[in-house]
C-alpha cells in the first residue's frame, strides 16, 4: 500500500470502509466510495468531505429512586394483607394507636393491618411455620409504611417543643439529634413494602394490655418487669427503643435477652431476611421486589 503521497486519504479510506491496495487504486481514477474519485496522474484532488455518522456516547445512567403515587384506596398488584397469608402472626399495629413515639396515630394508617409484599408475607409464613411447633409466634409491630407517614415522622422530629413520648422511647437521646444519630430519616426500607418489625410471642400469648393516653410512660431500657407490659419474649428493650441498648449485638444487655435476639435473626435469616444491626426488631426481605420504589398509598 503506497500511501507517502496521500497521506490525508490513507488516514480517511479505512474510516470509510475502504482498504487501499485491496479494493481501491490510487492515482488511476479507482473510485473511492460514494461519490467520491482521483483524476489520473493527480496527487490531490478536490473532493467532498465524507459525511461521518454522528454517534452519541450513552451516558451511564445515574442510580434513580422512584417514588409512586396511588389513589389513597388504592393498593398496588403484589401486595397483600398478611392475614391472609398467615393469619396466626399476632399483630400489634404500634403506628395505628397512640403508643409509639408520636403518641399518636401516624398519618398514613387509616387501618390496623400489615400490609407487605406478596414475597414477605410468604417468607413470614415460612418462618412462622418453623416457630410454632416451638410454641412461638412472630408478632409484627409495623411493616408496610407510606411515605406519608415518613413525612409525619420527619416533621414530628423537627418540632422540639413535642417531647410527649421520651420517657419511653427516647429518654438517653436529645430529640435534636434524630437525624444525625440516624433515628428518623426521609426515606424507610418500610415503604417498599418487604421490611417489617417484630418480635417473638411465647405460646399461648397472655393477653397484650391496651395503652391509653396519659398512662404511665417508663423507659424502654428498663427491666421487662419495669417497662410497658408487652407479652412477647424479653429482647432486652421495648420495640422502638431510641438507644444503644437497642443494637442487635449489644453486649450490655443480659445473656438470656442476647440469646433471643439471636435466635429471632437467625431463624429470620434461614428464611431470606436480613437484620439492621441499630434494631434488633428490623429485617428486610433480601431479595425484595422493589429494592428502589417507595410508596405512598394508604395502609387500609
Amino acid at each position: 500500500m503506497r500511501c507517502s503521497r496521500l497521506f490525508t486519504w490513507c488516514f480517511l479510506l479505512p474510516l470509510m470502509g475502504v482498504v487501499p491496495g485491496k479494493d481501491t487504486a490510487l492515482g488511476n481514477g479507482a473510485a473511492l466510495g460514494k461519490g467520491v474519485a482521483l483524476e489520473k496522474g493527480v496527487a490531490q484532488a478536490e473532493v467532498e468531505k465524507p459525511e461521518f455518522e454522528k454517534v452519541e456516547l450513552e451516558k451511564p445512567e445515574l442510580e434513580k429512586f422512584e417514588f409512586e403515587k396511588f389513589a389513597i384506596d388504592q393498593r398496588p398488584a403484589g401486595f397483600v394483607d398478611l392475614k391472609e397469608i398467615d393469619p396466626s402472626i399476632t399483630q400489634e399495629m404500634r403506628y395505628r394507636q397512640s403508643h409509639n413515639f408520636l403518641g399518636r396515630r401516624v398519618r398514613g394508617y387509616v387501618a390496623a393491618k400489615c400490609i407487605l409484599t406478596r414475597q414477605a408475607a410468604k417468607a413470614l409464613r415460612k418462618v412462622q411455620a418453623e416457630l410454632l411447633p416451638q410454641s412461638l409466634s412472630l408478632k409484627v409491630y409495623d411493616c408496610y409504611r407510606p411515605q406519608p407517614a415518613v413525612d409525619d415522622f420527619v416533621a414530628w422530629a423537627k418540632d422540639l417543643s413535642n417531647t410527649k413520648m421520651r420517657k419511653e422511647f427516647y429518654p438517653r437521646v436529645e430529640k435534636a439529634n434524630l437525624f444525625r444519630d440516624g433515628y428518623i430519616a426521609e426515606k424507610s426500607g418500610h415503604s417498599r413494602g418487604s421490611t417489617v418489625d417484630l418480635t417473638l410471642v411465647p405460646l399461648p400469648a397472655a393477653a397484650q394490655p391496651i395503652y391509653r393516653d396519659g398512662d404511665e410512660l417508663v423507659e424502654c431500657f428498663k427491666a421487662k418487669d419495669q417497662r410497658y407490659n408487652d407479652n412477647s419474649v424479653d429482647m432486652g428493650t421495648g420495640f422502638d427503643c431510641f438507644d444503644p441498648l437497642a443494637h442487635t449485638e449489644n453486649q450490655e444487655i443480659g445473656i438470656e435477652q442476647r440469646k433471643n435476639r439471636h435466635f429471632l435473626k437467625r431463624v429470620m435469616e434461614r428464611h431470606g431476611f436480613r437484620n439492621l444491626p441499630q434494631e434488633w426488631w428490623h429485617f428486610t426481605l433480601v431479595d425484595e421486589p422493589y429494592p428502589r420504589t417507595y410508596f405512598s398509598f394508604e395502609v387500609r
